[in-house]
């Protein structure tokens, strides 16, 4: 639209630098806590927004990431991006270019049960297209799902409950503002993708005053479809309600629309105080494993104040749930924990329910340690089915949104993604860290509530005065995940070497001496804790060290070099005192000289001295190593480097241009004298 001429088109401002907070997560329900920012693409002429994301069915450490991409400065729409990782998330390929050829954008990604990759996206001509990949996203097929030219903020579902007997079904909604109802049309496909029903008309028992929009689909356990959508009774205006309508037949049939909770207060009209357009749209997710909560509905969704009241300074991300299809809604929950009324904003929410475990994991923009124009990217999880939530950072970095210029005027995104298997979740984002806007996964894993804490403070330490002993020692832990506190009766310790069970320790004991090893041999160790009632364990803690430590000494260090008259050049330096690993050195031999890289001298023991005659006229460039006394030697790294000119030199004139400011010339004792003279 901003091409056509039919909006107004962002401008080029300057962004202000990204500050960087740490990849650390503080949260009792991740099992690890560090999880650095990946980029999906490290580009700098691209730029990506809108993310949709979603986690293979067959394998959790494969996922598939799409996002609207531009080249940067934009001049070209690509469209819907399609990347793919392998490994959980470190590393991504695929392409920026538009999957299936290019297209309009708002892609939204899943992956059926048979490993098959779909994005949809908005057609050229305004239309819904859809790609599909039978290769995990190394090529794409693309086809015609609507043809309508006024579609906009669509989304898409598959059906993968293996107990629904429409297990495969795709399903499209979309706005069509051809409509004079702007009303939300669906559509369903039981091939693949490769052909669409016609689409259905599902709002308009709504009758909103304005329009609808911001739709998202869902499947339940046993083929149900949900579709929610924020509802505008009027325009400008914020989201006034949220709508709703389900299919028991998959997607053949519809009930008639309602207003789960037709009282809320988004923020499309109001804003925030970030420098871009934002939105109230809701996002969902359902409980699909079979387990105790299986069914249930969870909605969420920003809103300013408490739902109903609506009043007050802070956006904060809401929930509901209903654990019977939908005919019922919980009062509203707040997902985001901290403190209220300190005029935080809280949004672009969306929620993901692990389809094994049935976590719940929402991602979120926050700005709640930052300036009001910055944001950090927020995830919060929930192990109860949305009881309670803990929140924590995601992004490495505190950013300021900015429109990205070229594009629709305010345009950063309108959404963020997040999508979970097997405990493993994949969180992602735009943000503006590099000066354009690019996509971010922060992937974590997710702890067993029910387990307990692993030993904190896990070391290992060996000398010579011990070559064949470990002492091993940590902190026992005091909590379960959940914060549950366990005594010291109520677990133990184990201990594996290289792989292998060593010995179990019981709790409260916290050392445990390894014997009978071999001097100089690094030993790796894996301790864990195990609660003896059920055998539950935690994560492992991993620690290395050597036999009668380290076998290689430090680096000699404060090494100096310093003309002699014009004939020698005089090194002096301080001998290593410790082995490379911090433990004592007991059999230091002597020190080894190098000129240029050249050993061209040993020098005993405590001597910490040297005077090398080289050929004159020239610089040289020294360091010097240790050496111990075992056969073969073990040489440590080099020292610091240091260069001595060797020679006699007459006095020297530096010469600058008298365009340089602050120029002069000056004459020195030596070439360094007068070179230094001139800075």
């Amino acid at each position: 639209m901003a091409q056509k001429g039919l909006v107004e088109v962002a401008p080029s401002t300057e962004v202000p630098p990204a500050i960087y907070t740490g990849s650390e997560i503080d949260a009792l329900t991740v099992l690890i806590d560090d999880s650095p920012d990946v980029p999906v693409i490290n580009s700098t002429t691209v730029t990506q927004s809108e993310n949709s994301i979603f986690v293979n069915p067959l394998d959790n450490n494969k996922v598939l990431n799409s996002n609207n991409s531009t080249n940067f400065p934009v001049s070209v729409l690509y469209g819907t991006s399609g990347f793919f990782t392998t490994d959980g998330g470190l590393t991504w390929g695929g392409s920026f270019q538009g999957t299936g050829g290019s297209n309009s954008g708002d892609p939204a990604a899943a992956i059926n049960l048979s490993g098959q990759y779909f994005v949809n996206f908005i057609a050229s001509g305004g239309g819904q297209g859809i790609a599909r990949s039978t290769d995990e996203g190394n090529t794409w097929q693309a086809f015609t799902v609507a043809t309508s030219s006024g579609t906009d903020k669509n989304h898409m579902w598959v059906d993968n409950s293996p107990t629904s007997p429409y297990a495969g079904n795709l399903y499209v909604a979309y706005t069509d503002f051809n409509d004079p109802g702007a009303n939300i049309y669906i559509s369903r496909s039981t091939d693949n993708g490769a052909t669409w029903s016609s689409p259905q008309n599902i709002s308009s028992a709504i009758n909103a005053g304005s329009h609808n929009q911001g739709v998202n689909i869902q499947t339940g356990p046993n083929g149900e479809v949900y579709v929610t959508w924020a509802v505008y009774d009027s325009w400008p205006a914020d989201e006034n309600a949220l709508g709703f309508a389900v299919s028991t037949d998959g997607g053949a049939t519809w009930s008639t629309a309602t207003r789960i909770i037709p009282d809320i207060r988004g923020i499309r009209n109001t804003g925030t105080s970030k420098n871009h357009r934002v939105n109230s749209f809701p996002s969902m997710a359902v409980d699909i494993t079979g387990g105790a909560r299986n069914g249930w509905i969870y909605i969420v969704w920003p809103n300013v104040g408490v739902p109903g009241t609506n009043q007050g300074p802070d956006i904060d991300v809401y929930m509901i749930r209903s654990s019977d299809g939908g005919a019922t809604w919980s009062s509203p929950i707040r997902v985001n924990q901290d403190p209220s009324g300190q005029g935080k904003e809280h949004y672009f929410s969306w929620i993901t329910c692990d389809p094994e475990t049935g976590a719940l994991s929402v991602i979120f923009y926050d700005d709640r340690n930052v300036a009001s124009t910055q944001c950090e990217t927020f995830v919060a999880n929930s192990i109860d089915g949305g009881n309670t939530w803990e929140d924590f950072k995601v992004s490495d970095v505190a950013f300021t949104p900015s429109p990205i210029p070229g594009l629709a005027g305010g345009y950063f995104g309108d959404y963020l993604g997040i999508s979970a298997r097997g405990s493993k979740v994949y969180p992602v984002w735009t943000d503006n860290r590099t000066g354009n806007a690019l996509a971010y996964v922060s992937p974590f894993v997710l702890a067993d509530p029910d387990d307990p804490n692993p030993p904190t403070g896990v070391s290992a330490y060996s000398d010579f005065t011990t070559p064949t002993e470990m002492l091993l020692t940590w902190t026992d832990p005091t909590t379960l995940v959940d914060g549950t506190p366990i005594a010291p009766s109520d677990f133990t310790i184990e201990i594996e070497r290289d792989g292998a069970p060593l010995a179990s320790v019981p709790g409260g004991t916290g050392t445990y001496t390894d014997m009978g090893l071999t001097d100089g041999q690094l030993y790796n160790y894996s301790l864990y804790t195990k609660l003896i009632v059920n055998d539950s364990t935690s994560t492992p803690v991993q620690v290395a060290w050597h036999a009668g430590g380290s076998p290689t000494p430090a680096a000699p260090s404060n090494l100096v070099c310093t003309p002699q008259d014009t004939t020698g050049a005089v090194l002096t330096w301080t001998d290593p005192t410790t082995q490379d690993d911090g433990t004592p050195l007991d059999d230091l031999d002597s020190i080894r000289v190098y000129r240029d890289g050249v050993h061209v001298a040993s020098v005993a023991a405590g001597v910490g001295t040297y005077t090398d005659f080289p050929a004159p006229g020239f610089i040289y460039t020294y360091e010097v190593t240790a050496i111990d006394n075992e056969s073969p030697v073990n040489e440590s790294a080099p020292s610091n480097s240091a260069q001595c000119f060797v020679g006699s030199t007459p006095n020297f004139l530096v010469w600058v241009p008298s365009d340089v400011v602050g120029a002069s010339a000056a004459s020195g004792d030596s070439l360094f004298d007068a070179l230094a003279a001139n800075g």
